[in-house]
């Protein structure tokens, strides 16, 4: 009788385990192909909420089912969680205490919530089964993104759909998904900063059609037309010159064509969309601002959330000028320590044998990282929940039983 209700029992905890693992497998597709696809998910709303919030309230349950599971976590996570909690809560109080607008600082803390879902894609992703279903979800989010931006072209160039219609569908159905400039005629969708990583990806992945696909992004670029993502992306690929594993002479070789394909293609989209003076000005006013209100506390701590500057009262578009201005060297520190952490966990897989998905999970996150110089993408959704996956599938791969190839299989006509 007792055996017999000690097996019922193993059962309903294997019933559960099962049950636990593909929830999370399918929530983590929903989520990674929302966040690939949907920009910071405006464009999807159910009432007064949007599908974003849905999905984030469901890794937060997901993550409390985890826990209450005595599933394991790294040390660094949750170290990682317990600071960012506490730094949050720091700068709350230290943007009370300069009065800050409540409006403000709400618009400040809300989308750095989005920290939160490490500990979901802690639990969601084991192996390296889980990293490849990401970069599929990316890759493909990507190329859909891509054709969109095509017909649009098409259909503005054969007058099928007039701009200003295209204005007003942006303006009523995402708005703050879209940043138009009329003087150049530029629609820049915020979600395109998957494109730039779904070319990473494809870069490091063997076969004719991977090669093929990450050629017609980085076409599909000039059309988005953000000088940042090619600067951010060629300074990628130097980086990954200077630590990649090849001879100095093709070091040389490589970097000197990376050099002449980014002066290109910058001289041509300056020459695409005009001069970019407008746009520069008020990073210029931003920065000179920060600068002018640096005190002896608000160098270490800020001067908190919800307290902007003049020319940015509300988010900077150089994303470390606002990290410093609120949160002080600590804030920038804290960030630069996670970026530590990923330069180690590249280091103990590639010792581990996975070299090749180690290098472009890592020069993923840079990317991001260098792109928020001119566009504050970490510090939100559209960036943060990317380089928090990266940062987790380099934990992976950076484990001791990870051992030998993670070679991603080649991309075929319909794998994407």
């Amino acid at each position: 009788m007792g055996s017999t209700l000690q097996l019922g029992q193993e059962c309903e905890v294997i019933v559960s385990n099962r049950l636990q693992i593909t929830s999370g497998k399918i929530l983590l597709c929903a989520v990674t192909l929302e966040a690939a696809l949907f920009g910071s998910g405006r464009m999807l709303e159910i009432g007064p909420f949007t599908v974003k919030m849905l999905l984030f309230s469901l890794t937060l349950i997901y993550t409390a089912w985890s826990l209450l599971s005595f599933d394991r976590i790294r040390y660094s996570t949750a170290l990682f969680t317990a600071s960012f909690l506490t730094l949050l809560c720091f700068g709350v109080i230290n943007g009370l205490c300069y009065a800050a607008n409540m409006k403000f600082l709400g618009e400040d803390v809300s989308p750095l919530l989005s920290f939160l879902t490490l500990l979901f894609f802690e639990f969601t992703i084991r192996s390296k089964l889980e990293i490849n279903l990401v970069i599929r979800i990316i890759v493909f989010a990507a190329i859909v993104m891509a054709v969109g931006y095509a017909v649009i072209i098409i259909l503005l160039l054969l007058r099928i759909v007039p701009f200003v219609a295209l204005y007003g569908w942006i303006n009523e159905v995402g708005s703050n998904e879209f940043v138009f400039e009329g003087v150049s005629g530029r629609v820049f969708y915020k979600g395109a900063l998957f494109i730039p990583i779904a070319i990473i990806f494809l870069v490091f992945r063997k076969g004719r059609w991977s090669r093929a696909i990450a050629s017609l992004l980085f076409l599909s670029l000039f059309v988005v037309g953000s000088r940042g993502l090619f600067l951010a992306l060629a300074l990628t690929a130097i980086l990954y010159i200077l630590i990649g594993p090849m001879r100095a002479v093709k070091k040389l070789d490589y970097g000197f064509i990376v050099i002449l394909i980014a002066s290109i293609s910058l001289t041509l989209i300056f020459s695409l969309f005009g001069d970019k003076t407008g746009s520069n000005a008020p990073r210029i006013d931003t920065m000179s601002q920060v600068l002018n209100r640096i005190n002896p506390v608000s160098i270490i701590v800020g001067h908190g959330f919800g307290i902007g500057v003049p020319a940015k009262p509300e988010h900077m578009e150089i994303m470390y000028a606002e990290i410093f201005h609120k949160q002080g060297l600590i804030g920038l520190l804290w960030w630069a320590s996670l970026i530590a952490i990923m330069a180690i966990r590249l280091r103990k897989a590639i010792k581990n044998g996975n070299r090749d998905l180690a290098y472009p999970l890592f020069l993923s996150a840079i990317f991001i990282v260098l792109e928020s110089v001119t566009n504050p993408f970490l510090n939100n959704p559209i960036g943060m929940y990317p380089f928090i996956i990266f940062f987790v599938g380099l934990g992976v791969l950076a484990r001791p039983d990870m051992q030998r190839s993670a070679i991603i299989p080649p991309l075929s006509a319909n794998s994407v």
